[in-house]
């Protein structure tokens, strides 16, 4: 079965390259529309046109994020991460990649706020939850195996704050209407950094109080 994905993922290869370039296009056009609909572009009197706005424009500096689960070719993405972690073996470094796809989630969760697309948000954050369990389970490994994770410890801490500090931007500059959402997206994200932390601490805990 491993052998099949892996086919079909080197087959796809050129079409996810293809597809980050359209999203990308369709990003930098997105941007101009919203350009051209400024205040200092527009007449006074309102458009049908410019009520149809499908994004929120903030001034918060956010990944550039290639493709959005709203996309039909998001499962290209996902099957290509799948494949790459199958060629990584230390417990360590799997944990690594854990934490980079976590990440991801959570960017791609901000994104899909960003672009009003809030149908999508819990569905997002499951991922991102699926994604921590799998970093918790490694990090059982490695400590089992008697891992100094100090320096993912670091790690974890570094994205929980740095998801912190851009949720507390979106927050600060999002409409009442998706005041819920993003303090949702706060809490899970935040609870899910903390788990992380408190295993390394108690399997540390653990490795000070072996008896020698």
């Amino acid at each position: 079965m491993k052998l099949i994905i892996l086919i079909l993922a080197i087959l796809f290869i050129p079409v996810l390259t293809h597809a980050q370039s359209m999203v990308e296009i369709s990003n930098n056009d997105t941007v101009l529309e919203m350009e051209n609909n400024s205040p200092a572009n527009v007449n006074s009197q309102e458009t049908e046109e410019e009520k149809e706005v499908t994004t929120i424009n903030i001034n918060i500096n956010l990944p550039d994020v290639k493709l959005l689960p709203s996309s039909p070719l998001y499962f290209l993405k996902k099957t290509w991460e799948t494949v790459k972690g199958w060629f990584i073996f230390n417990t360590e470094n799997k944990i690594k990649y854990g934490l980079d796809l976590a990440n991801q989630r959570l960017e791609e969760t901000e994104k899909l706020i960003l672009n009003k697309k809030t149908d999508l948000v819990d569905e997002s954050l499951n991922r991102f939850n699926e994604q921590m369990a799998k970093v918790n389970s490694n990090i059982e490994k490695a400590e089992k195996k008697g891992k100094d994770l100090t320096g993912i410890y670091n790690l974890i801490q570094q994205n929980k704050e740095k998801h912190q500090t851009v949720l507390n931007q979106l927050q600060a500059q999002l409409p009442d209407s998706l005041q819920d959402i993003i303090t949702n997206v706060k809490d899970v994200s935040q609870k899910g950094f903390q788990l992380s932390k408190e295993k390394i601490n108690q399997g540390m805990d653990i490795l000070e109080n072996k008896p020698q």
